[in-house]
């Protein structure tokens, strides 16, 4: 396999720094935006590329940054130990072309080629290690952060619901959650239903219960409609497809709108209110931008703690959780109470208000409290923070 975009070693020559990144994700999006997001915060004479095993890396590629494809194990139907000795060959290969200073890994699990493919060589190691995790899960992984010589924790807003074992750990340097578009970056609301084609005055409601490829989607996203359809038939429903196709399109089938943008969270404000997976960069985006939601959590997650972030949002009042059972009656109920007051104009506004308290204590945005998280990351990447972690 070769890169999407050829890296040509000649022109680097006057390049100051160069940054390799490495993201997991299989066909997820969430490590590689939270890298897009720290990328471009970088400084312009930075040379950032990424090598991902996202299906979705190619939107780096309108950041005008390269990238390579890297594949999963499932994704060439391979066991884990011959895949990691492709991974090694694979990163031994661009790290060889590429002669990075830095090279970034985003992700739960360094894996084991990536750090036989980084021994011996003259380079900077990070590693992007996001909290809230599941309790028990991955506390042997973490002996594998000798290997860097930073790690670097992105924030969470429901930091004081983590019970990973990350959580209580002093060998990160954390920084405030990070979000790939600042405030500046979102549209307004009026601009982003002139750009979506919706009218000023109707109800919209977006459904966006993440990829579906960890869990099936599809019967919950139903059973969403449905209700809309039942309950609130003048509310415009739209349903997201793809994270990284342009452009919106009809369901033939059901004649359920789709959208398809990326970042999704530019259009974020043209909405009246969200139902939403509970991953990471959809909880702060969607807190970011103030958007009453109603979370909820994908229970199938190897070790992100999604019901602990909806926990979080449903005590503090910034927004509603659905809490799935073993009892599909009584799972079912609860979905359809959380939908009717979601719709609420009353709880909507109260939602919305508790959003915007938490913005202001933060100081700022509610995604960043502290400020620019992805920002502050970019300079420990690059070596000009305040926190070390040496390698050992």
């Amino acid at each position: 396999m070769t890169a999407q975009h050829p890296v040509r070693a000649e022109a680097r020559a006057e390049v100051r720094r160069r940054i390799l990144v490495v993201t997991s994700n299989g066909s997820g999006m969430g490590h590689l935006t939270r890298m897009l997001a720290v990328a471009t915060r970088m400084p312009p004479e930075t040379d950032v590329t990424f090598a991902s095993l996202s299906t979705g890396v190619s939107v780096v590629g309108r950041y005008d940054m390269p990238y390579e494809y890297i594949s999963s194990p499932s994704a060439l139907n391979m066991g884990w130990t011959a895949w990691e000795g492709y991974l090694h060959g694979r990163l031994s290969l661009l790290l060889d072309a590429l002669e990075p200073d830095t090279l970034v890994f985003d992700g739960t699990q360094p894996y084991r080629g990536l750090l036989r493919a980084m021994e011996g060589r003259d380079l900077r190691a990070v590693w992007m290690r996001r909290g809230m995790w599941l309790p028990d899960v991955g506390e042997g992984v973490l002996e594998r952060g000798r290997h860097f010589d930073q790690i670097i924790e992105p924030g969470e807003l429901a930091a004081d619901h983590d019970a990973g074992v990350t959580a209580g750990r002093d060998d990160a340097a954390p920084v405030p959650p990070i979000t790939l578009l600042s405030d500046e970056q979102l549209l307004t609301r009026h601009q982003a239903r002139r750009e979506l084609g919706y009218d000023e005055g109707e109800d919209v409601a977006l459904v966006t219960l993440g990829a579906g490829n960890i869990n099936d989607t599809s019967s919950l996203q139903e059973t969403i409609l449905d209700w809309f359809r039942r309950e609130r038939p003048d509310w415009r429903v739209v349903v997201t497809r793809s994270p990284i196709a342009r452009g919106r399109a009809q369901d033939v089938r059901t004649q359920v709108e789709t959208l398809r943008e990326y970042p999704l969270a530019r259009f974020a404000r043209a909405f009246d209110v969200v139902v939403s997976a509970c991953g990471y960069n959809a909880f702060h985006e969607w807190h970011q931008a103030g958007i009453p939601a109603l979370w909820v959590p994908n229970t199938e997650t190897a070790t992100d703690d999604q019901q602990a972030r909806g926990r979080w949002a449903s005590e503090t009042g910034t927004g509603l959780l659905h809490r799935p059972t073993c009892d599909d009656r009584h799972a079912h109920a609860d979905l359809e109470q959380q939908l009717a007051r979601l719709t609420d104009d009353g709880i909507r506004a109260e939602l919305a208000r508790r959003c915007a308290e938490v913005a202001s204590s933060a100081g700022g945005s509610a995604a960043g409290p502290g400020g620019d998280g992805a920002a502050q990351a970019a300079r420990l990447i690059l070596g000009d923070g305040d926190h070390e972690t040496a390698r050992d």
